[in-house]
């Protein structure tokens, strides 16, 4: 395995519980689309939502410990079950595909982890590849939808006319400029564009959208304690959305070159 001062695994094992346990919680709120596919959808949120996360706790286990118990194989059903609520909200999208594509960190990141379990981490570029695309889809799929490739959905015109305070129209010129940046800096990645800046915007707008949630759900949920714990849920399971960025940007330098931290 390959030991840097940074500790990168510990951030992906990190992100996995996030991913797991928030859209765990979310499911116990009853607040998802599977009843699209279900026809008893609250039987099957609770069930979902107690095994993930569930599924998730083991990942706070250190690695030695995690693999010597063979918990880490737990992300495999874990998965499964994220791409059954994907789907879910895909069919509730009307088959749009950025909404699927906007879950590339959501359904690929247990995966990676249990995969780059099993190499001990052996191999860098690929840990390095694997990340951009995960990135790359979400920031993509989120840019699609800010641009109203198909619409826009109005919970992102709600959160952003409420929180910034400006009118429905200002909220769709500045998701469309928002969605022109992010297309371009999920592609940029994999450019030799100075990646610096490149990666400080991934972190931030990630990180910075995430907690958008629960400011949104507080701002307009008063009293509603359900609400928000579902809010805090889906910022919960949003974070590696900025994490990820993170790792990367602490790996991968324009020359190639490895940070050791």
């Amino acid at each position: 395995m390959l030991t840097r001062s940074f500790n990168y695994i510990g951030l992906l094992k990190l992100s996995c519980f996030f991913i797991l346990a928030g859209n765990g919680v979310a499911l116990l709120t009853g607040s998802s689309s599977l009843g699209h596919l279900f026809q008893n959808p609250s039987l099957i949120e609770t069930v979902f939502g107690i095994l993930l996360i569930s599924f998730g706790i083991p990942l706070l286990l250190p690695i030695g410990t995690l693999k010597k118990t063979k918990a880490h194989l737990l992300l495999l059903p874990s998965t499964i079950l994220l791409f059954i609520t994907s789907y879910a909200s895909f069919i509730h999208s009307g088959y749009v595909p950025e909404q699927l594509i906007e879950h590339g960190i959501k359904l690929l990141t247990p995966l990676f982890l249990l995969r780059q379990l099993a190499l001990n981490f052996s191999n860098m570029n690929e840990i390095i590849i694997s990340l951009k695309i995960l990135v790359a889809l979400t920031f993509i799929g989120h840019g699609l939808f800010a641009l109203g490739a198909h619409y826009v959905p109005s919970g992102f015109i709600e959160m952003t006319t409420e929180i910034l305070g400006i009118p429905v129209s200002s909220s769709y010129l500045f998701l469309k400029i928002i969605g022109y940046i992010d297309i371009l800096f999920a592609i940029l990645i994999f450019t030799n564009f100075p990646i610096k800046f490149v990666y400080f915007y991934l972190i931030f707008w990630g990180l910075l959208t995430a907690i958008a949630r629960l400011v949104y759900g507080i701002m307009t949920n008063e009293g509603s304690m359900t609400e928000i714990i579902y809010w805090a849920s889906n910022m919960v399971y949003r974070l590696p959305h900025g994490i990820i960025p993170l790792i990367l940007f602490r790996l991968y330098r324009p020359k190639g070159q490895l940070s050791l931290g």
